[in-house]
């Protein structure tokens, strides 16, 4: 299916990767995908969880056991108000009957759920954390999803195991015991029965250091390409700076101007490929000593926007935080990104294959295994993806077309690009990158076909093939200046024309009519006349030509 990555059930998972990042014009790029689910035959109204048990206070000292039963009981009755979440989980699959349990953290920690043994884990729960109750109907899923999750935890091994949920501030969760149903079509059918789970799980609280709340914004450019990053947007009085994976500091900022106490750091030439870290603080933040030895600002705190760009073909992306000094956690916050390379490591030239806009396509349909197809820009951002052609998600595979097919129905901009074959199963990321399963993916003979030529070869698993090419631009024939007056008077000639906002003109001269050359002076006329000095003698004929300056 398009979109294709979880190796779990091979639905769609590029909805849940930062869609609202694209703009308009590239947000089908990251979106091609075909849900097949029927609608789910879901009852009642919903508006949010309902807690069956309130934990208490967690934190190192005082662990708490979870003992669910997704079944219905004595003044317990089944419920399923969820079917998928915002965070965690795949949105193709569903979650049916849970058990909701409320705890309040009282200090910066690591939150991890633990089994002790055989027994623990009956059936096939799954733990999804909430930092609220709200769920809501999703008409394009056709199930209800729960909009406060922050991270799930899947113990699927009946014996000792831990998993982490992520390192959180004090405040008050959900722990979501959802017993997984399975994908889409299993449950669209109105015979569907709904299974139950049960499990005793401890929930504890582990110390965490600043380390382990740092974010992770990705990619957000290509090896040498512009960067940005502001605050421009926050109320806080803000400072950043940019550190290498060494830590040390390569630039900060404290304010963008004189009146402007938020903080902007932009890099016209970007950085090298390779992992950097940024900082942001309140005002009087010392990064000097490096990123391991930073120091708070002393009394500056409160909520930031931070906006980073992201390459050249997507709109900024922005990352909310706090600065807190009661902890030292949450007194400076760091977020890892990286710098990808110029292009892949490996590619082959198939030259200029459309015009800017024009549709194109490319076609694997006649390889012999299983393939995935990627798109990549000019900066290593990926921006088309297929898995399968024709995939019914059905349990037969009798007409399923498991290979390959981009169809580019409007075309592309102007520029360089890369297209990648790869087997199922891959990972497919940022920054020209493309990661194989860890039990190897499908391999066989390829056939690329696009227009005006085709590629073959062999893929052997775990493999990938690079192609760069580039979509011409279209260029606009000349457009002919309408000349409203000629004057001259003794040796001083006068032109004026009809311009066009913001262009630039050029005169040339000529004595015969074939080639002209550049008057002198008159090579950057930003208005719409001109006097300039002629020299007529022994010249019976003198012809003129007004040029618009064509930008590379």
């Amino acid at each position: 299916m398009d979109g294709s990555k979880m190796p779990l059930d091979g639905l769609a998972w590029v909805v849940q990767i930062f869609p609202e990042r694209l703009p308009p014009i590239l947000m089908k790029l990251r979106t091609v995908i075909s849900l097949l689910a029927s609608p789910l035959l879901l009852q009642g109204a919903k508006a949010q969880y309902v807690v069956d048990q309130d934990l208490g206070d967690l934190n190192a000292s005082t662990p708490r056991t979870i003992v669910a039963n997704t079944a219905a009981s004595s003044g317990s009755p089944a419920r399923d108000e969820a079917q998928f979440h915002s965070a965690g989980t795949n949105q193709g699959r569903v979650w049916g009957n849970e058990r909701v349990f409320q705890f309040e953290l009282t200090e910066p920690a690591i939150l991890t759920l633990s089994t002790n043994g055989a027994g623990d884990i009956v059936g096939d729960p799954d733990f999804i954390l909430l930092e609220g109750l709200s769920v809501a109907f999703d008409p394009d899923r056709a199930k209800y999803e729960a909009l406060d999750a922050l991270g799930a935890a899947f113990m699927d091994v009946d014996g000792p195991q831990t998993e982490s949920l992520g390192a959180f501030f004090p405040g008050t969760y959900y722990i979501a015991v959802e017993n997984y149903e399975g994908t889409d079509f299993e449950v669209s059918d109105p015979s569907h029965s709904y299974s139950n789970s049960s499990c005793t799980v401890q929930l504890e609280a582990l110390s965490a250091d600043a380390e382990d709340f740092w974010g992770y914004l990705g990619v957000v450019a290509g090896d040498g390409s512009t960067l940005y990053f502001e605050t421009l947007d926050s109320t806080l009085d803000t400072a950043i700076a940019v550190f290498n994976a060494s830590g040390t500091l390569l630039i900060e900022n404290d304010d963008a101007s004189e009146t402007n106490t938020q903080s902007v750091i932009a890099l016209a030439d970007g950085l090298p490929s390779g992992t950097y870290y940024l900082a942001v603080g309140g005002k009087g933040t010392d990064f000097s000593g490096g990123l391991d030895n930073m120091v708070a600002g002393p009394s500056v705190e409160g909520d930031f926007i931070l906006t980073h760009s992201l390459g050249e073909s997507f709109s900024p992306e922005s990352v909310n935080g706090v600065i807190d000094l009661t902890y030292d956690q949450s007194s400076i916050r760091v977020f890892e990104f990286f710098v990808g390379p110029k292009t892949p490591e490996s590619f082959t030239s198939i030259g200029e294959i459309a015009l800017e806009d024009e549709p194109f396509d490319f076609d694997l349909l006649d390889s012999d295994f299983d393939t995935q197809l990627t798109i990549y820009d000019s900066q290593g951002f990926w921006i088309y993806f297929n898995d399968d052609f024709e995939y019914s998600d059905d349990g037969d595979d009798t007409n399923d077309t498991f290979q390959s097919f981009l169809e580019l129905d409007e075309g592309l901009p102007a520029g360089t690009y890369y297209v990648v074959i790869t087997g199922y199963n891959n990972d497919i990321l940022d920054g020209f990158s493309v990661f194989p399963d860890s039990e190897g993916t499908d391999s066989g003979s390829y056939e690329l076909k696009f227009p005006g030529g085709t590629r073959s070869g062999g893929l052997a698993s775990g493999g990938q093939v690079w192609f760069q090419f580039t979509i011409g631009e279209v260029v606009s024939p000349p457009v002919d200046i309408e000349v409203t007056a000629v004057e001259v008077v003794g040796d001083q000639l006068t032109l004026e024309w009809v311009a066009q906002p913001n262009a630039v003109y050029q005169v040339y001269s000529s004595t015969t009519g074939g080639s002209f050359t550049l008057v002198p002076g008159q090579d950057a006329i930003l208005t719409d006349t001109t006097t300039f000095t002629i020299d007529g003698s022994g010249e019976p004929v003198k012809l003129f030509q007004i040029r618009e300056v064509i930008p590379n």
